[in-house]
């Protein structure tokens, strides 16, 4: 999953400034929750690691476009606070995560079904919250879209 991380960050973050923040990150989520879904159909060892891999480029891909979008979304005066919050969630979660996978796994191998049940609150999980999000401001100002632009900021700021 490193690998596909490392892969997903290097080499998607110029297309986010291409076809826009929020496509990209929409397209990360159902990167990693289709290759988790297919992951939990393979039986081979290989097959696993590819899957793993594609999931973690979608991974990498939501790291880069989030902290784009912290910085087009956030107000000014709570950016710093956004950013420690958004960087303590990402560097704590894959050790925390790791933990209590380790505590709560079951020692032996759980069937072909609770595993897809897993993948499937996992994708809806991040998918849900995703739905909403609107697009980058400054992306829509590069592409000469200027009214939607305007219209996302003053709909963000009426809202607080």
């Amino acid at each position: 999953m490193f690998l596909g991380v490392f892969l997903g960050t290097l080499l998607i973050a110029n297309l986010a400034d291409r076809i826009g923040r929020k496509k990209v990150f929409i397209i990360a989520l159902l990167v990693y929750a289709i290759a988790s879904g297919i992951m939990a159909f393979q039986h081979h060892p290989f097959s696993i690691v590819f899957w793993r891999i594609v999931s973690g480029i979608g991974v990498g891909a939501e790291l880069v476009t989030i902290d784009a979008l912290c910085s087009e979304f956030i107000p000014a005066r709570l950016r710093g606070r956004s950013y420690a919050f958004v960087q303590a969630i990402q560097y704590t979660s894959i050790p925390t995560i790791a933990f209590l996978s380790w505590q709560s796994y079951p020692q032996e191998i759980p069937s072909p079904e609770r595993l897809r049940k897993r993948r499937a609150v996992s994708a809806r999980c991040w998918c849900d919250p995703a739905h909403g999000l609107p697009e980058s401001p400054r992306w829509l100002v590069e592409q000469g879209r200027y009214k939607e632009a305007e219209r996302g900021t003053q709909t963000r700021s009426a809202r607080g």
